[in-house]
């Protein structure tokens, strides 16, 4: 009997060489996050990154394999990423491998760069939009890193697997509109009915189930077999139902080739958006737009007393229910006194003086990302560097 360190593996077609080479991102380690990255782990991939802003909760419990006991929360706090990160690497204590990182941020405040460092990127969120899955979806389809999503709700699993190697085959935006859910930031019918609906049955036997086949798909796919690609996979674990949709371009979807940069500004951590605009002129660019990664909201309404509050945050970033100060938010009133207007821009440019004295980490220009800037007719990628932190070097090593 072969006693050979991952022998068994081998023979079903795993190849150690192609699996060193795999820089995975796993974006979100609640339940779902948990059982991938340690199948993951467990696969001997070259390096892992893990990002989740979220904190434990006493209800996560029963689906987490990694939820701390009190020494642990002592020791690292009850942050998702960190004592995921912290625990999977003793668990994997018999291997070296994978180098494993994290970052207890949201995603959208690492930029762009570790989208375009790793080599698949994995979502197991369940927020939409700008929040979440749009924003996720977006970029996988900008640097054509293939995408594997995927959710539960109780004993029914779905997973969508999208390649975006190229400009003929779907997209996220192919079916989904990442800002329709959001579009509304002050809807406060949609919000109540978020609240009653309160929140997502969850079991851990179909999180399990659900991380297991995102493993061994971003496996394959990184072997280059194709059996699930751009397609969606359903099933149900307690009556054994399947069924596999394959996936077709929206034709009137718009596919472009991952950018390269035309040109690079480095920038100070707190530089203005009018300091970046004065710099993209020395550059040649006479009459800078940029296009905002993100909407970036100045002023809206309290939900519940309708005064105009200031917001001054890229929409990901907005609280799902709006309210000012008064009525328990974080939010300050306005002292304009003016008709009640909402303020949400989406390029910057020297018409958009509002903007001037804002901070582009601020307004959501993250160093390590590449941007579309128009001078009139002619469009050209920058990509923005500092000095200081980028997204990628937001990311804590475990040893």
């Amino acid at each position: 009997m072969s006693t050979e360190f991952f022998s068994r593996e081998k023979t079903t077609g795993y190849k150690p060489d192609i699996l060193k080479q795999m820089k995975p991102l796993v974006i979100g380690v609640g339940a779902l996050g948990q059982a991938v990255v340690r199948g993951l782990a467990a696969a001997q991939v070259g390096e892992l990154y893990m990002v989740d802003s979220d904190s434990f909760e006493l209800h996560n419990a029963p689906r987490s394999s990694f939820y701390p006991n009190s020494a642990e929360q002592k020791k690292w706090g009850l942050g998702k990423a960190e004592v995921v990160a912290r625990k999977l690497r003793n668990e994997i204590s018999w291997s070296k491998a994978p180098q494993i990182h994290f970052a207890s941020n949201m995603i959208q405040e690492l930029g762009e760069e570790p989208f375009r460092n790793c080599t698949h990127i994995i979502s197991a969120v369940d927020s939409v939009g700008e929040r979440g899955r749009g924003w996720i979806g977006k970029l996988a389809r900008k640097y054509g890193k293939p995408l594997i999503e995927a959710g539960f709700k109780a004993e029914r699993i779905n997973m969508r697997t999208l390649t975006n190697h190229s400009v003929d085959i779907p997209c996220f935006n192919c079916w989904e509109n990442p800002e329709k859910s959001e579009e509304q930031f002050n809807c406060t019918a949609r919000a109540r009915l978020s609240e009653k609906e309160g929140f997502i049955p969850a079991i851990q036997t179909a999180a399990t189930i659900l991380g297991s086949l995102m493993v061994e798909t971003t496996i394959q796919l990184a072997h280059g077999n194709s059996n699930l690609s751009n397609a969606q996979y359903f099933l149900n674990i307690r009556t054994g139902k399947t069924n596999l949709m394959q996936l077709v371009r929206n034709p009137k979807c718009q596919h472009s080739p991952p950018p390269k940069s035309d040109v690079v500004i480095k920038t100070g951590k707190r530089e203005t958006c009018k300091l970046l605009l004065e710099n993209l002129k020395r550059q040649g660019i006479k009459r800078p737009r940029i296009q905002l990664p993100a909407r970036f909201v100045m002023t809206l309404t309290c939900f519940e007393c309708r005064s105009l509050i200031h917001i001054n945050e890229p929409s990901w970033k907005v609280a799902k229910r709006i309210l000012c100060t008064n009525c328990g938010g974080r939010y300050s009133l306005s002292k304009q006194d003016t008709i009640l207007t909402h303020e949400i821009f989406y390029e910057l440019s020297e018409a958009t003086e509002e903007l001037h004295e804002v901070s582009i980490h601020q307004i959501g220009i993250i160093p390590g990302s590449l941007f579309e800037v128009r001078n009139g007719d002619q469009a050209i990628t920058i990509e923005i560097e500092s000095d200081g932190l980028s997204g990628s070097n937001l990311f804590t090593p475990v040893f």
